[in-house]
């Protein structure tokens, strides 16, 4: 996307995602795709999966201000969904085999920041059941 094209309000984010794109130089394999776990009753969009240096690398990219603990939660239940679903084919199929698991933070300011997210599903469930239990009745059951 040519930078100049865009709004003025997101132009530094756009600069800083292409350089980390001209650094690293990512393998894109998957972009904004839909993943869910049946057994423990949840679902969300990832980001990117890339191929970076021979592993599969699951990438949230962010416009915070920094890197915050609670980031690992979100990537880590994109790690540990079953199933990837395809809103075009309307099919699902198996998620893939994460290697690691990173946040591409992109600066107001034209750089960016990489940080590798450790595995917190666990962490994750026990917040997940905490929330059902603070809002009863939001939680939609699996069927």
């Amino acid at each position: 996307i040519e930078v100049n094209n865009i709004w003025p309000e997101i132009r530094e984010y756009l600069k800083a995602f292409n350089k980390f794109k001209a650094d690293v130089k990512p393998k894109l394999l998957f972009n904004e795709q839909i993943v869910f776990n049946l057994t423990k009753g949840y679902a969300g969009t990832l980001d990117r999966i890339y191929k970076i240096d021979d592993k599969t690398v699951l990438a949230d990219i962010k416009t915070s201000s920094n890197f915050y603990h609670d980031m690992a939660f979100q990537t880590s239940a994109y790690k540990h969904a079953e199933y990837m679903y395809n809103s075009k084919t309307k099919e699902s199929t198996p998620m893939p085999k994460i290697d690691q698991m990173m946040i591409i933070l992109l600066g107001k300011d034209g750089t960016y920041a990489l940080k590798e997210m450790p595995d917190a599903f666990s962490e994750f469930l026990n917040l997940k059941l905490v929330w059902g239990y603070m809002n009863p009745g939001k939680a939609k059951e699996v069927k």
